[in-house]
């Protein structure tokens, strides 16, 4: 969870770099992520585990923040409100339903490294899947780009795209360290974005302390409850979220 809190401070910016673009960070990250979790299951001992983990948290956070931007690229503002709610659902959602795949993972096989597997084919067909079918979204990257081809074609040097002017005095590595810079500072000195982070970071204190106290109440020392079985309140989670994006919905719809 710290490397899941850190890690867009440092990679979801890099997105904004028109030579970077949205896209790349993704598959990059996504490709790092996969590889973690093969020496995750196979690690033995707490302090590598706990490195790894780290980094897979780290590497594995751009789509915490940049999914927004990515959104934002595609979808009319009227329109975005919806495509925001499902992904803030499919976020939040997925803590809650992979304790459940976890736990029946592990009950049935007894080895508890299941779930770093599943993790890791998951992550392997969507970066598969990725690869070959995620287009690049941000329209600075895209003008960039189109800008480079019209270069080549027309032989015209002069042919230049808006970031390329607005960025022509700074270097790649200024470019990179203003991208960087810019929303750490503004983590510590804008006030809405201090208590949202802080909102943020509450709300989920508040629900991966269900992953700790949800086995203790129904598992062996509550209710009883097998391992698999003890896990299926969390699909409460799952419910209410769903509630909650579809109340959204509709007061965006008829009221907003």
């Amino acid at each position: 969870m710290v490397g899941y809190g850190v890690g867009p401070l440092f990679l979801s910016p890099i997105s904004e770099v028109p030579f970077i673009g949205r896209t790349a960070p993704y598959i990059i990250c996504l490709l790092l992520f996969c590889a973690l979790q093969l020496p995750t299951a196979a690690c033995n001992h707490i302090a590598p585990f706990l490195v790894l983990r780290f980094l897979a948290g780290f590497v594995g956070s751009p789509p915490l923040a940049t999914g927004g931007a990515s959104l934002a690229d595609i979808f009319y503002p009227n329109k975005l409100p919806y495509a925001m709610g499902i992904y803030g659902v499919s976020a939040s959602a997925a803590p809650s339903l992979a304790p459940v795949v976890a736990a029946f993972a592990i009950q049935e096989t007894g080895d508890w490294t299941w779930p770093f597997w599943e993790m890791f084919f998951a992550s392997l067909f969507t970066l598969v899947l990725l690869s070959f079918s995620l287009p690049e979204t941000s329209k600075d990257t895209i003008l960039l780009r189109k800008a480079a081809r019209l270069r080549k074609i027309t032989g015209n040097d002069k042919l230049r795209a808006l970031s390329e002017i607005q960025q022509a005095h700074l270097s790649v590595s200024e470019a990179l360290s203003d991208a960087l810079i810019r929303p750490i500072t503004m983590t510590f000195t804008e006030p809405i974005i201090i208590a949202v982070n802080l909102y943020n970071g509450l709300i989920y204190a508040v629900m991966y302390s269900f992953f700790k106290s949800f086995p203790l109440v129904y598992g062996e020392g509550g209710y009883g409850w097998n391992l698999g079985v003890s896990s299926l309140p969390f699909l409460g989670l799952v419910v209410g979220e769903g509630l909650g994006v579809g109340g959204y919905a509709l007061w965006n719809w008829y009221v907003f």
